[in-house]
């Protein structure tokens, strides 16, 4: 069965979201709009319009408010069902807001904001969203939110993307340096781990909802499956023929909860990537490394593979069954892959 293509974007995608019961999916483009698509059919359902190019979105779990970010630092809040938008909180023009998440209990939200400069800072601020709502409708500066905590980080590196565990009392960190960070959320905000896993910035990881996993993509063209108990590295997948830089992972929703289910799959992730587009010639397109590469833990190597893109995959993200796989590219497209389509006996499908 041929994939859904959704083709609502003129610029590249930065990320995707699915709703809690999966029936709907959004997505956030440089083309400073959010879609929300219907799943099962691919149809445009809404859209919600930034005035810079959106970097980031998180949907609560009752899939009630999505926050999105912008390259401008402006968060919104919008209410999902009617599109209205609820808050914008505004910052420095000149801070771009890389990455966001909101707390397993809906109550916090984590934002990386990051200056445009190489030698600029990056800090990950908390706020409580019930603080936000607390105050008056309408645009409003960020500076009007007093952060729950704010954690700036040295010239020598930034802060790319956040994930709370399953408690909401911690929160890990990667950084452009090839760093995790493992932090106590309070007001010491106190180091518990910090480890150098990769040579080069790791641009997305996964976290499993036992806390014991960890899944990471870095432009230093791997992905490591890292056991947080000690903080190693139990495998590690290099994509070659080509190399490519890897931008995105995601765990299997079935391996997101429990390692016994590691031998009941045929594969337990997915990372995804692929060469600079300056680096690809356009006779050569089919050779940039675009596709979805699936892995296995228990053989340490990849099962298959689903080529379509034409450009750098930027994001996933997987159903709450697992059935659904969403990929969106550099190409402007969001594929939506069912799944039980593929049997991956062989390398490339």
């Amino acid at each position: 069965m041929k994939p859904i293509i959704l083709s609502g974007h003129c610029r590249p995608i930065k990320d995707l979201k699915f709703t809690s019961n999966s029936e709907h999916l959004f997505s956030g483009s440089i083309d400073r709009n959010v879609i929300l698509w219907a799943t099962e059919t691919g149809q445009k359902i809404m859209t919600y319009q930034h005035t810079a190019a959106v970097n980031t979105i998180g949907v609560t779990s009752d899939s009630k408010l999505l926050v999105t970010g912008d390259n401008t630092g402006t968060s919104y809040i919008w209410d999902v069902n009617g599109g209205n938008l609820l808050k914008k909180m505004e910052n420095d023009a000149l801070l771009n807001l890389k990455s966001l998440t909101i707390s397993n209990d809906d109550k916090r939200v984590i934002l990386i904001q990051s200056g445009r400069n190489k030698d600029s800072t990056s800090s990950v601020d908390m706020y409580n969203l019930l603080d936000i709502f607390m105050k008056s409708c309408g645009t409003l500066s960020i500076q009007a939110f007093e952060p729950l905590f704010h954690l700036e980080s040295l010239k020598a590196q930034k802060y790319i993307s956040p994930r709370f565990t399953k408690d909401d009392n911690r929160l890990y960190l990667s950084r452009d340096d090839g760093y995790i960070e493992l932090i106590e959320i309070n007001e010491k905000k106190k180091v518990i781990k910090e480890k150098k896993f990769h040579n080069d910035v790791i641009m997305d990881f996964d976290l499993s909802n036992n806390d014991d996993l960890l899944l990471t993509a870095s432009l230093d063209g791997t992905s490591h499956v890292i056991d947080t108990e000690n903080y190693e590295v139990i495998h590690t997948f290099k994509p070659q023929n080509p190399t490519r830089n890897i931008n995105a992972c995601k765990l299997l929703p079935s391996v997101l909860n429990n390692k016994e289910n590691w031998e009941n799959e045929r594969y337990h992730a997915v990372i995804s990537g692929g060469q600079d587009c300056r680096n690809v010639t356009t006779t050569n397109a089919k050779e940039g490394g675009f596709d979805l590469e699936f892995v296995n833990f228990l053989t340490s190597e990849s099962v298959g593979s689903i080529k379509g893109h034409f450009g750098p995959v930027n994001t996933l993200a997987f159903s709450k069954d697992g059935r659904i796989l969403v990929s969106g590219a550099e190409d402007s497209t969001v594929r939506i892959q069912n799944m039980t389509d593929y049997i991956f006996d062989k390398k490339n499908i």
